[in-house]
């Protein structure tokens, strides 16, 4: 399969996965206070799975003998990951949806920006002004 059918495989469950969580938050379920109110439990809780799942994968990454700044980068992903979908929660809790996953959606251009200076990968011009209008028609949408 190309690359592209698997990205657009991803941008389906990640659609689905935010009307879901943005369901389950909805203040006709009363969740919203709840997360609100017991944020500053809920946030090392998830923090703390998200150790939990480091731990053990870095346990059973142990044992397949792989370079240790791969496990470092494993790692990194996962806290990273955590802290990520932590603010996404809070921010579907209180927003409208198609905002929230508006502005969030902008990490495309982000990682864009990210990768021509860590990676050291090249935009040419036809990128760069798909990174400019996608993040033009982001802000739109978000914004009032």
């Amino acid at each position: 399969m190309e690359w592209y059918v698997y990205a657009l495989i991803t941008m389906l469950f990640f659609s689905f996965a935010n009307i879901t969580l943005k369901t389950i938050l909805d203040p006709k379920l009363k969740l919203i206070e709840t997360v609100q109110n017991n944020l500053p439990a809920i946030l090392p809780a998830i923090m703390i799975l998200a150790l939990a799942f480091v731990v053990s994968y870095v346990f059973f990454l142990s044992k397949l003998n792989l370079p240790s700044n791969l496990i470092l980068l494993i790692i990194g992903f996962v806290i990273l990951a955590t802290i990520g979908f932590s603010f996404l929660m809070m921010a579907t809790s209180t927003g409208k949806i198609a905002p929230v996953t508006a502005i969030v959606s902008t990490s495309t251009v982000m990682v864009a920006i990210l990768s021509v200076i860590f990676l050291k990968d090249s935009l040419g011009i036809r990128e760069i002004g798909g990174i400019v209008f996608a993040f033009i028609g982001i802000l739109l949408l978000a914004t009032k």
